[in-house]
């Protein structure tokens, strides 16, 4: 007896996409996680005393790695933002304290 089963076309595109999303990282040396977010092995140097507390109170030093580095990528992104855009600032700021708040006669506070 053969069994058929009918997939829809939307899930198997999905299914073979993600396939080959596994395999192409696979190839080029990354590590995939459930959420399919691409790793990449690297090496760090650390301060050899910080190292041994962090092994010694189980910290896992990839996910503290990373979420040092995401925090550090935020706020450099943030000063430069602030940088590129620093004149536009100004000059909402000046129109401001020359013209008032647009709309601010309706405010209630």
């Amino acid at each position: 007896m053969e069994l058929k089963v009918e997939v829809p076309h939307e899930i198997m595109a999905g299914i073979i996409y993600n396939n080959m999303r596994m395999l192409y990282a696979y190839d080029r040396g990354f590590a995939m996680t459930k959420n399919f977010t691409l790793k990449k092995p690297t090496n760090l140097s650390l301060d050899s005393s910080l190292l041994e507390d962090a092994r010694k109170l189980d910290i896992n030093l990839s996910k503290a790695a990373e979420a040092g580095l995401k925090e550090a990528v935020r706020k450099s992104k943030s000063e430069q933002w602030k940088k590129e855009n620093a004149a536009a600032l100004k000059g909402a700021n000046d129109w401001v304290k020359t013209n008032g708040l647009p709309l601010e006669k309706y405010r209630r506070f």
